[in-house]
């Protein structure tokens, strides 16, 4: 293979802006190697010596940010543990549910529970059994769960982890309870108590049509 092994920081900069502006915010060791015609070493010196001069930023084992085009902590979450979905606190504050602005963006996964701390954020994982992922929509590659969806989500796992729970620090505004109460069906009856408490006195004049 005819490989270039050496390359100036500034092409390496040049190289980077080109990736950026092609949409390439996120990159894997593995595609310098494709892209670039690299050797397993020399790519792994490239890689090496671009976190060194922070031309690279390392946010996963293999997952790399480009500076010149940085993600957004949604889109690395996306990246780092798939199958996953914006969810609880964050998405609850997405939505208007919650007021206060969580200091991670919360997932929830099918897989092991898991954490980062990135360059450009922290990234909490939370385990869900996959009876139990839906109920999201997806935008631009983002998985973000529905408002019910994500304060039931919130309820099961709070319980789950002994958590205390304020039913008044929710606003529902955004939530529809005809729909919520629906989807509560299929979680544990503790959540749906839960969710009795939470609507109680609130739900006299619905705040969506039924067909809503």
């Amino acid at each position: 293979m005819n490989e270039k092994i050496y390359r100036t920081l500034d092409e390496w900069v040049t190289l980077l802006r080109d990736l950026g502006r092609k949409g390439a915010k996120i990159v894997t060791a593995n595609d310098f190697r494709l892209l670039l015609g690299l050797g397993e070493e020399s790519q792994r010196k490239a890689v090496s010596r671009l976190v060194r001069k922070r031309l690279l930023l390392k946010a996963g084992k293999g997952i790399y940010l480009n500076p010149f085009s940085l993600p957004s902590l949604e889109e690395l979450a996306m990246i780092l543990v798939r199958p996953s979905c914006i969810s609880l606190a964050s998405a609850l504050e997405d939505h208007g549910i919650l007021s206060q602005i969580p200091q991670v963006t919360t997932c929830v996964t099918t897989r092991k529970p898991a954490g980062f701390k990135t360059p450009i954020g922290e990234i909490v994982y939370r385990h869900l059994s996959p009876k139990y992922f839906w109920g999201y929509t997806s935008d631009g590659g983002i998985l973000r769960a529905e408002p019910e969806k994500a304060l039931l989500d919130f309820i099961y796992l709070g319980l789950k982890r002994g958590e205390p729970l304020d039913p008044d620090e929710f606003s529902l505004a955004q939530v529809n309870p005809n729909r919520f109460f629906q989807y509560a069906e299929r979680f544990p009856r503790s959540v749906r108590k839960v969710g009795r408490k939470i609507f109680a006195g609130r739900i006299l004049t619905p705040l969506f049509s039924p067909s809503s």
